[in-house]
């Protein structure tokens, strides 16, 4: 896989994604993933804002010929390289261009001769199909309301009991901190210290680098479905001895009571479960099983 590594760099597709060594830089994310989500051989997994593919060929060989991976970007020319340099060494590997624009990729997009599948919506791919969704230097280049958008496509993406891995700027008094004392690689300024939602980095190019207000980030989170399981600190304010430049988030979809949900019928399709639907005592039994333990377990309703 090291000649892919090496086509990353001298088609200059790296460099857009951040430069760096691909290969180290991909085998850290992976690494990462897997502390906040446990990549199993056999998983299928979502690769958000994919790139070049240089986390998805480590992700690849970890899941195995059983596994499968799904990557997708909004430029034409890393889909194509993905689906030119990867899919034929993985064929359980397969490559989406999202139709979607961001002012600050706009002087990438290059168009592609190539033809390659795309995508109008995440919410296009089958709904709760997901063990785990990867997003790594996605939301920190998003404003707002793409960020509610997008956080509710991956809810529904996630199976009951799948996780999200996304790559944030979170603003809290440690990066706070980091930036006051000019230690930060991100130069928010003195508008880190306001309280707003979203900061920009660079006001010229705004989704350069945006960082979320941290509560505000985990709010709109819940409010998308999503609930949160683990937060890693990364070292862009300056912090030392982190395994991640950027701010590590794992989510996990929230469970919620469906509609059409009948305590009988759950009964009859999870046969052993020890609740009476004839009594209100059971049936708020059952209903608690479900939500604490069903869901998750993707039981039949």
């Amino acid at each position: 896989m090291l000649e892919i590594y090496q086509r990353m760099v001298s088609s200059g597709l790296n460099d857009v994604v951040g430069g760096g060594d691909p290969h180290a830089l991909g085998k850290i994310n992976s690494n990462i993933i897997d502390k906040l989500a446990a990549i199993e051989p056999g998983m299928r997994v979502l690769d958000f804002g994919c790139g070049c593919g240089r986390i998805a060929l480590p992700v690849l060989e970890r899941l195995g010929s059983a596994g499968s991976l799904v990557g997708v970007d909004i430029l034409p020319s890393m889909v194509s390289f993905c689906a030119n340099e990867i899919s034929p060494h993985f064929s359980n590997a397969e490559f989406f261009c999202l139709q979607a624009d961001n002012s600050h990729y706009e002087k990438w997009r290059q168009q592609s001769s190539d033809s390659f599948q795309q995508l109008e919506t995440l919410g296009d791919l089958p709904a709760a199909s997901f063990d785990i969704v990867f997003a790594f230097s996605v939301f920190t280049h998003l404003n707002r309301a793409d960020t509610q958008s997008y956080l509710r496509e991956i809810a529904a993406l996630l199976k009951p009991n799948g996780r999200a891995v996304l790559s944030v700027l979170f603003i809290n008094d440690s990066s706070r901190m980091g930036n006051r004392l000019g230690l930060s690689s991100v130069p928010f300024g003195r508008s880190i210290f306001f309280k707003k939602a979203a900061y920009f980095g660079n006001q010229k190019d705004k989704l350069a680098s945006v960082g979320y207000r941290e509560s505000v980030f985990t709010k709109i989170a819940m409010k998308a479905g999503l609930d949160v399981c683990q937060i890693y600190y990364g070292a862009w304010p300056g912090r030392k001895g982190r395994k991640s430049y950027q701010d590590m988030i794992s989510l996990q979809p929230r469970p919620v009571l469906p509609k059409h949900f009948d305590v009988a019928r759950y009964l009859v399709k999870n046969p052993g479960l020890p609740f009476d639907a004839s009594t209100s005592e059971g049936r708020r039994a059952a209903v608690r099983h479900y939500l604490n333990h069903g869901f998750f377990e993707g039981r039949e309703i």
